[in-house]
């Protein structure tokens, strides 16, 4: 039998890997904030929930309609630029808050980290 035709592929182009996102302890409501260089489409959080001692991760993607965190996580909301807050009943106070940043195909930026800020009791 005869040969087919050449087949061909081009090699996608990789994205280069991104810097790490702005992570923020705010002392005055006990939040933090997460905020990720322009044009990501992917955050994962890195948090120990309040109540537990074992670390999570959470990913945060953007789709066609916007932001979306994932069902099962309140306190966790994120604006249409990106930015995320945990508020003061997500993760446990004085524990790590880490966050790392991928666009498209590339890999993931280094770790931008802060401690949850411990929520003082109302006098």
């Amino acid at each position: 039998s005869d040969y087919s035709g050449e087949g061909k592929a081009t090699d996608p182009t990789k994205e280069a890997t991104p810097a790490a996102p702005t992570v923020t302890a705010n002392e005055t409501d006990a939040s933090v904030t997460v905020t990720p260089p322009a044009g990501m489409d992917e955050i994962t959080l890195t948090y120990t929930p309040t109540g537990t001692d074992q670390p999570i991760d959470v990913v945060v993607n953007k789709t066609e309609t916007g932001w979306k965190v994932p069902s099962g996580h309140e306190g966790i909301t994120v604006s249409g630029d990106g930015i995320i807050k945990l508020t003061h009943e997500v993760a446990k106070d004085g524990t790590e808050v880490k966050a790392k940043v991928k666009k498209g195909n590339s890999d993931y930026s280094g770790e931008g980290k802060a401690t949850d800020p411990t929520k003082e009791a109302t006098p």
